[in-house]
């Protein structure tokens, strides 16, 4: 493997600081939800006359989708964080499945494993960033008698619903990643533990333990 030493010597002297837009967008769909909660919980609100079943939903339900988010966001930079680290795994198991398959390396693993930092999420949260938006713009409006309470009420659910179903969304591809983490690191220890076992069972001195130790099913497929 060739070193580049432009690369080594900037991190030896400035270290290496990981930035990834997804994650920016993220944080931008973090911070317009902080702001809505804030707006939705003037206590002014609740003497509007709005009905107070509606609002206490809505509330709820931006409270939750805002915890999600935040979660979701933490998730995303985590992976930006370690994305050099299982890049690298990642390809391992590109070539562990092809020689367990005999089909052709790809890039499967990787692409399922980065969706989210690679934009996949950015469309849902788009609709979490614009409804809540709209909604801290419609708090505005309903204080100042600029549209009716029936209109609000309406612009509350069916704003907070949308987001709820793009939370979901997010979340959803989050776990598949999550799962893709898991089943990667298990093939790559599985293979570091059949490379161990191999070398132990060809050596002299070690091949009576591992005659001892290993299961027959294991057993039967050592030369």
């Amino acid at each position: 493997m060739t070193l580049n030493l432009n690369i080594y010597q900037h991190i030896m002297n400035n270290g290496l600081t990981i930035s990834n837009p997804a994650v920016n967008a993220g944080r931008e769909t973090s911070n317009q939800l902080m702001a809505l909660e804030m707006a939705l919980n003037n206590p002014a609100l609740d003497l509007l006359g709005i009905d107070l079943t509606v609002l206490t939903s809505a509330r709820d339900s931006i409270a939750s989708t805002n915890t999600n988010i935040i979660g979701s966001v933490n998730a995303m930079a985590t992976t930006a964080d370690n994305a050099i680290q299982m890049s690298s795994m990642a390809q391992q198991v590109n070539r562990l499945d092809a020689m367990s398959s005999g089909i052709s390396s790809s890039c499967s693993n990787t692409t399922e494993l980065f969706g989210s930092i690679q934009g996949e999420n950015d469309a849902a949260f788009a609709i979490v960033y614009e409804s809540a938006r709209a909604l801290v713009q419609g708090i505005i409006d309903v204080m100042g008698g600029l549209i009716a309470l029936d209109e609000f009420e309406t612009l509350l659910t069916t704003l907070s619903d949308y987001m709820s179903v793009a939370d979901g969304e997010i979340s959803s591809l989050l776990s598949k990643e999550a799962a893709k983490v898991l089943e990667i690191k298990n093939k790559i220890t599985s293979s570091a533990i059949a490379q161990t076992i191999a070398m132990l069972w060809d050596n002299p001195c070690s091949k009576a333990v591992m005659n001892d130790v290993l299961p027959d099913e294991i057993k039967r497929l050592l030369p």
